[in-house]
């Protein structure tokens, strides 16, 4: 009974902290808030039921042709999504604000009576350089990348959170900085520094259509929606999605999770692969296990209807080796305390890229003073220790600017400033994920940086919708198991003691531990013990928690939904404390279907009294070493 009630009570608490959410449709404040609040409502779906999740669903297409979401849309592209002009000639930004409401008008009734046509698409031709020949770019019009836009702002809030941990790029807050800062601490942690480096060859032109549509429709299964997104990339049938397109990197996201990342975790969980949007790092720690795993690698890809550029030979580094791997175009090289970062060939190409697009647009000469400082500053990882190196790389810049006819150079100090402000958020980056592995519920593994699981429930804490898509492996029931977790204080200290003990359906123990924390809180010992159990599960699992701290039972069954609908912030104010730690568990909740009872500390249930022993005796061991075994003693 007590565990009927706990799954109550935390529908409930989800109930009420829908219940005070302000609707996304409705018409309070300003156009820009519409967005805002469609974001803290499907915040609030990743530990909605499967029938609130369903209706809330169905709503996402009409948010996507509101008048508000469009209009943010076309301001977005205006700004952000390239200068250079579709087949049409439109440039959103020209339009005054009369002009853009029209547009969104316009667009919204054409969405709406099921006319919109999507525009035809223009190919240009960009030099590699070097006599390398050209590379196709295709462009899309303006008001087309607009709707896709459009689209993107209402189903990425909901798709995201069922990504795994490892997956970056085209995603809120995990672009290439934390990438490289990700595989950095992993390396170090778990000794892996033979890297498997990986493209996949032509990634967006070869997804096949039906196959990202049936993913698609299992994640999100309204056939508006679905109808809108296949008239997006051109149809059901047939390879490739448009790169024209704002919504083709998150389409990619959505294909390649399925299709890569899930089954390369379940085939090898020991061996972290990290993808950013096609690019695919594999972590190993030696060469043996690398060129298995890059055999895996091919298997899997070519399951997906890929194919790599390289071969074992080109993509696997011994960094140990003073070997340098190239990944997100940078040179990757050991060293004691990380990463030498130095700026490739292929990072220069993308600067070559952006400035023969822009040498089109009728803007060109300001583009030509702002790209390059825009270029400079996704280079924080490479910022040289030396003012030289600064000096030689602006001169690099500047001649291959100058060669495309850009006169409006920047100046060397906004170049300087520009890439040194990069260089801070990629330190940023680096200390952000440092310290998600000292919090003290990292165990250096590579497990605890991935917390999408597979199926159903599993996804990020979200119920599956759809139907699975009949390509994909099933997977087994969810195996069983109860928790009994502890934490504790050691008077006068601040030194703590934290344990748990797993135990299958038989009554059986499978898993224990226990160990110290020098400095802590009775909530965060309490907190970390519950970490700890939850990442030690081999895979996905239907867990009973028992707890004898209300903090962390109501923080699960009540609280959790509401802290991060308002940004971790409590309902009077101020962050909540522990924030770290509790978005750790919270990311475990998405891996591993849980209910937690609460019951009563050394009220007699076995369990819950072990675990309590357990953890007294970790914080006496190590607040009074010299006092010898305390369970020996307390005998």
């Amino acid at each position: 009974m007590s565990m009927s009630l706990g799954r109550r009570r935390a529908q409930s608490g989800l109930a009420g902290a829908r219940g005070r959410l302000v609707p996304a449709e409705s018409h309070s404040g300003t156009y820009q808030d519409f967005l805002s609040r469609h974001e803290t409502e499907a915040n609030s779906m990743t530990r909605a039921t499967r029938q609130q999740r369903r209706e809330f669903v169905q709503r996402l297409y009409d948010r996507v042709i509101d008048d508000r979401n469009l209009r943010l849309a076309i301001e977005h592209v205006a700004t952000k999504g390239g200068s250079a002009p579709g087949p049409n000639g439109l440039n959103l930004r020209k339009l005054d604000d009369r002009e853009t409401w029209d547009l969104a008008h316009a667009l919204r009734t054409l969405l709406r009576s099921g006319q919109y046509e999507h525009g035809p698409v223009r190919t240009t031709l960009i030099p590699k350089g070097r006599g390398r020949g050209t590379r196709p770019i295709r462009l899309a019009n303006q008001d087309d990348r607009a709707v896709g836009r459009g689209v993107v702002q209402i189903i990425q809030p909901v798709i995201d959170p069922l990504f795994g941990n490892l997956s970056f790029g085209s995603r809120p807050r995990r672009g290439r900085d934390e990438a490289t800062a990700a595989a950095e601490r992993l390396a170090l942690d778990n000794h892996q520094w033979t890297w498997v480096t990986e493209d996949l060859r032509d990634a967006f032109e070869n997804v096949p259509r039906t196959r990202l549509l049936q993913v698609v429709r299992y994640h999100l299964p309204d056939d508006r929606l679905v109808e809108l997104v296949s008239h997006l990339i051109g149809g059901a049938a047939g390879r490739g999605i448009p790169q024209g397109n704002p919504l083709s990197p998150l389409l990619l996201n959505i294909y390649l999770d399925w299709l890569l990342d899930r089954p390369w975790r379940r085939a090898s969980p020991e061996i972290p692969l990290l993808r950013n949007v096609d690019d695919v790092l594999l972590l190993c720690r030696n060469r043996q296990e690398a060129q298995d795993a890059y055999r895996d690698l091919q298997r899997i890809t070519r399951d997906a209807t890929m194919t790599l550029k390289g071969t074992a030979d080109t993509s696997i580094r011994d960094m140990e080796a003073d070997q340098t791997a190239e990944w997100l175009g940078y040179g990757l090289g050991k060293e004691a305390d990380g990463l030498r970062v130095h700026l490739t060939e292929t990072c220069w190409e993308k600067l070559e890229d952006n400035l023969h697009l822009a040498s089109e647009a009728p803007e060109a000469p300001l583009l030509g003073h702002a790209l390059p400082l825009e270029w400079i500053a996704q280079q924080g990882a490479a910022y040289p220790s030396q003012h030289g190196d600064v000096r030689r790389i602006y001169a690099e810049v500047t001649r291959r600017a100058q060669g495309m006819g850009f006169e409006e150079i920047p100046s060397l100090a906004e170049f300087t400033e520009c890439w040194s402000r990069g260089n801070r958020r990629w330190q940023r980056a680096r200390r952000e994920t440092l310290l998600g592995a000292r919090t003290g519920a990292a165990d250096g593994s590579a497990r605890q940086h991935d917390d999408t699981a597979t199926v159903s429930r599993r996804d990020g804490g979200v119920p599956a919708l759809g139907t699975p898509p009949t390509f994909s492996t099933a997977s087994t029931a969810l195996s069983q198991v109860t928790i009994y977790c502890d934490g504790s204080l050691v008077q006068g200290t601040g030194i703590g003691g934290w344990a748990y003990l797993v135990v299958d359906q038989g009554g059986h123990s499978i898993a224990e531990e226990a160990d110290s924390l020098p400095r802590t809180t009775s909530n965060r010992a309490e907190l970390i013990a519950v970490i700890k159990a939850l990442r030690s599960l081999a895979e996905p699992s239907r867990v009973q928690l028992v707890l004898d701290s209300r903090y962390v039972h109501d923080g699960i069954t009540e609280l959790l939904p509401r802290w991060k609908a308002r940004g971790w912030r409590r309902s009077k104010g101020g962050r909540v404390a522990n924030v770290q730690l509790w978005q750790q568990l919270e990311e475990l909740l998405r891996l591993h279907e849980v209910r937690s009872r609460w019951t009563r500390g050394h009220s007699g249930e076995p369990g819950n009294e072990y675990v309590d022993r357990r953890a007294r005796q970790a914080g006496e061991n190590h607040a009074f070493p010299s006092c010898g075994d305390y369970a020996r003693e307390n005998q």
